[in-house]
Protein backbone atom coordinates (compact mmCIF):
# COMPACT_ATOMS: atom_id res chain seq x y z
CA UNK A 1 0.00 0.00 0.00
CA UNK A 2 2.87 2.40 0.76
CA UNK A 3 4.31 1.82 -2.72
CA UNK A 4 0.89 2.50 -4.26
CA UNK A 5 0.52 5.65 -2.17
CA UNK A 6 3.96 6.89 -3.21
CA UNK A 7 3.19 6.25 -6.86
CA UNK A 8 -0.31 7.71 -6.61
CA UNK A 9 -1.69 4.64 -8.36
CA UNK A 10 -4.21 2.17 -6.97
CA UNK A 11 -5.42 -0.86 -8.96
CA UNK A 12 -8.57 -1.21 -6.85
CA UNK A 13 -10.34 1.12 -4.40
CA UNK A 14 -13.49 0.28 -2.44
CA UNK A 15 -15.69 2.99 -0.94
CA UNK A 16 -18.83 2.44 1.14
CA UNK A 17 -21.22 4.91 2.66
CA UNK A 18 -24.60 5.19 4.29
CA UNK A 19 -27.05 8.01 4.84
CA UNK A 20 -25.64 9.86 1.83
CA UNK A 21 -27.58 12.48 -0.11
CA UNK A 22 -28.26 12.06 -3.81
CA UNK A 23 -30.22 14.84 -5.48
CA UNK A 24 -33.49 15.03 -3.48
CA UNK A 25 -32.94 11.74 -1.66
CA UNK A 26 -31.29 11.30 1.72
CA UNK A 27 -30.53 8.00 3.37
CA UNK A 28 -28.81 6.46 0.33
CA UNK A 29 -26.41 3.59 1.07
CA UNK A 30 -23.76 2.69 -1.48
CA UNK A 31 -20.81 0.43 -2.20
CA UNK A 32 -18.42 1.56 -4.92
CA UNK A 33 -15.57 -0.32 -6.57
CA UNK A 34 -13.14 1.84 -8.52
CA UNK A 35 -10.49 0.30 -10.78
CA UNK A 36 -7.20 1.76 -11.95
CA UNK A 37 -7.25 4.93 -9.86
CA UNK A 38 -4.36 7.28 -10.60
CA UNK A 39 -3.58 10.61 -8.93
CA UNK A 40 -2.02 13.10 -11.34
CA UNK A 41 -2.15 16.80 -12.13
CA UNK A 42 -4.35 17.58 -9.11
CA UNK A 43 -7.03 15.12 -10.21
CA UNK A 44 -7.98 11.50 -9.81
CA UNK A 45 -8.37 9.45 -12.96
CA UNK A 46 -10.56 6.35 -12.65
CA UNK A 47 -10.35 3.57 -15.25
CA UNK A 48 -13.80 2.14 -14.47
CA UNK A 49 -16.30 1.98 -11.64
CA UNK A 50 -19.21 -0.04 -10.33
CA UNK A 51 -21.62 1.28 -7.74
CA UNK A 52 -24.52 -0.37 -5.96
CA UNK A 53 -26.87 2.18 -4.38
CA UNK A 54 -29.80 1.36 -2.12
CA UNK A 55 -32.65 3.64 -1.10
CA UNK A 56 -35.02 2.56 1.64
CA UNK A 57 -38.78 2.83 1.35
CA UNK A 58 -38.72 5.29 4.27
CA UNK A 59 -36.22 7.51 2.43
CA UNK A 60 -38.42 7.47 -0.68
CA UNK A 61 -41.45 8.57 1.37
CA UNK A 62 -39.44 11.31 3.11
CA UNK A 63 -38.12 12.62 -0.21
CA UNK A 64 -41.59 12.86 -1.72
CA UNK A 65 -42.86 14.60 1.43
CA UNK A 66 -39.90 17.02 1.40
CA UNK A 67 -40.54 17.91 -2.23
CA UNK A 68 -43.87 19.26 -1.09
CA UNK A 69 -45.93 16.85 -3.12
CA UNK A 70 -49.49 17.23 -2.02
CA UNK A 71 -48.93 20.52 -0.17
CA UNK A 72 -51.69 22.11 -2.14
CA UNK A 73 -53.91 19.10 -1.50
CA UNK A 74 -53.27 18.92 2.22
CA UNK A 75 -55.21 22.08 2.97
CA UNK A 76 -58.27 20.80 1.18
CA UNK A 77 -58.13 17.19 2.39
CA UNK A 78 -56.27 15.86 -0.66
CA UNK A 79 -55.00 12.30 -0.97
CA UNK A 80 -51.66 12.90 0.78
CA UNK A 81 -53.12 14.60 3.84
CA UNK A 82 -52.70 12.38 6.89
CA UNK A 83 -55.02 14.59 8.95
CA UNK A 84 -54.39 16.03 12.40
CA UNK A 85 -50.62 16.25 11.92
CA UNK A 86 -50.20 12.56 11.05
CA UNK A 87 -47.73 11.59 8.34
CA UNK A 88 -49.44 11.50 4.99
CA UNK A 89 -47.27 8.98 3.15
CA UNK A 90 -45.90 5.51 3.92
CA UNK A 91 -44.08 3.53 1.22
CA UNK A 92 -43.77 -0.26 1.19
CA UNK A 93 -42.36 -2.63 -1.41
CA UNK A 94 -43.66 -5.68 -3.21
CA UNK A 95 -40.58 -7.39 -4.69
CA UNK A 96 -42.65 -10.25 -6.14
CA UNK A 97 -44.51 -7.83 -8.44
CA UNK A 98 -41.62 -5.36 -8.74
CA UNK A 99 -43.70 -2.53 -7.31
CA UNK A 100 -43.47 0.27 -4.78
CA UNK A 101 -46.73 0.80 -2.93
CA UNK A 102 -47.49 4.19 -1.37
CA UNK A 103 -50.17 4.42 1.30
CA UNK A 104 -51.45 7.95 1.91
CA UNK A 105 -54.19 10.01 3.47
CA UNK A 106 -56.06 9.49 6.73
CA UNK A 107 -55.43 5.94 7.88
CA UNK A 108 -53.34 5.40 4.71
CA UNK A 109 -56.54 4.44 2.88
CA UNK A 110 -55.31 5.83 -0.45
CA UNK A 111 -53.05 3.27 -2.16
CA UNK A 112 -50.82 4.07 -5.12
CA UNK A 113 -48.92 1.22 -6.78
CA UNK A 114 -45.97 2.09 -9.02
CA UNK A 115 -43.57 -0.05 -11.00
CA UNK A 116 -40.12 1.57 -11.19
CA UNK A 117 -38.03 0.95 -14.29
CA UNK A 118 -34.99 2.34 -16.01
CA UNK A 119 -35.76 4.52 -19.01
CA UNK A 120 -32.41 5.42 -20.54
CA UNK A 121 -30.76 7.65 -17.94
CA UNK A 122 -33.88 8.11 -15.84
CA UNK A 123 -35.70 6.11 -13.21
CA UNK A 124 -39.35 6.13 -14.33
CA UNK A 125 -42.28 5.41 -12.01
CA UNK A 126 -45.18 3.83 -13.93
CA UNK A 127 -48.46 4.02 -12.05
CA UNK A 128 -50.13 0.61 -11.99
CA UNK A 129 -53.10 1.40 -9.78
CA UNK A 130 -54.76 3.82 -7.38
CA UNK A 131 -57.46 2.92 -4.90
CA UNK A 132 -59.27 4.33 -1.89
CA UNK A 133 -59.96 1.53 0.51
CA UNK A 134 -60.64 -1.33 -1.88
CA UNK A 135 -62.23 0.82 -4.59
CA UNK A 136 -60.21 1.66 -7.70
CA UNK A 137 -59.93 5.35 -8.55
CA UNK A 138 -60.66 6.32 -12.19
CA UNK A 139 -57.54 7.38 -14.11
CA UNK A 140 -58.75 10.96 -14.71
CA UNK A 141 -59.30 11.47 -10.96
CA UNK A 142 -55.97 9.82 -10.11
CA UNK A 143 -54.22 12.06 -12.67
CA UNK A 144 -55.60 15.15 -10.93
CA UNK A 145 -54.76 13.90 -7.42
CA UNK A 146 -51.22 12.89 -8.30
CA UNK A 147 -50.27 15.78 -10.58
CA UNK A 148 -47.58 17.00 -8.13
CA UNK A 149 -45.85 13.66 -7.60
CA UNK A 150 -42.61 12.95 -9.45
CA UNK A 151 -42.93 10.49 -12.34
CA UNK A 152 -39.22 10.11 -12.98
CA UNK A 153 -35.80 10.87 -11.56
CA UNK A 154 -33.04 12.07 -13.85
CA UNK A 155 -29.93 9.90 -13.49
CA UNK A 156 -27.80 11.67 -16.09
CA UNK A 157 -24.67 13.63 -15.25
CA UNK A 158 -23.74 11.40 -12.33
CA UNK A 159 -20.19 11.49 -10.98
CA UNK A 160 -17.62 9.09 -12.44
CA UNK A 161 -19.62 9.00 -15.70
CA UNK A 162 -21.93 6.47 -14.02
CA UNK A 163 -24.88 5.09 -15.95
CA UNK A 164 -27.69 2.97 -14.49
CA UNK A 165 -27.44 -0.70 -15.38
CA UNK A 166 -30.06 -2.53 -13.32
CA UNK A 167 -32.90 -1.59 -10.97
CA UNK A 168 -34.46 -3.94 -8.43
CA UNK A 169 -37.31 -3.58 -5.95
CA UNK A 170 -36.09 -5.19 -2.73
CA UNK A 171 -37.73 -6.01 0.60
CA UNK A 172 -36.40 -2.70 1.94
CA UNK A 173 -36.68 -0.31 -1.02
CA UNK A 174 -34.88 0.15 -4.33
CA UNK A 175 -31.44 -1.04 -5.41
CA UNK A 176 -29.69 0.15 -8.54
CA UNK A 177 -26.40 -0.96 -9.99
CA UNK A 178 -24.44 1.60 -11.98
CA UNK A 179 -21.37 1.29 -14.20
CA UNK A 180 -18.87 3.92 -15.17
CA UNK A 181 -16.11 4.06 -17.74
CA UNK A 182 -13.06 6.32 -17.65
CA UNK A 183 -13.62 9.44 -15.58
CA UNK A 184 -11.64 12.29 -14.08
CA UNK A 185 -12.45 13.75 -10.68
CA UNK A 186 -11.07 17.23 -10.02
CA UNK A 187 -10.59 18.51 -6.50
Amino acid sequence: MLVQLARGSFPHVEVAGSDATFRDFTGVSFDADLADVVREDGALRVGSSRVRAELSAEAIAASVANRGAGDGDAADGGPLDGGEGRPGLVVTTDPASGQLVAHAGPGQLVTLAMRPRLDGEALALDRTGVSVGYRPVPDRVADRWLAGLPQSLDLSELPLELRPDTLTVTDDGLRTDLKGERATVRR
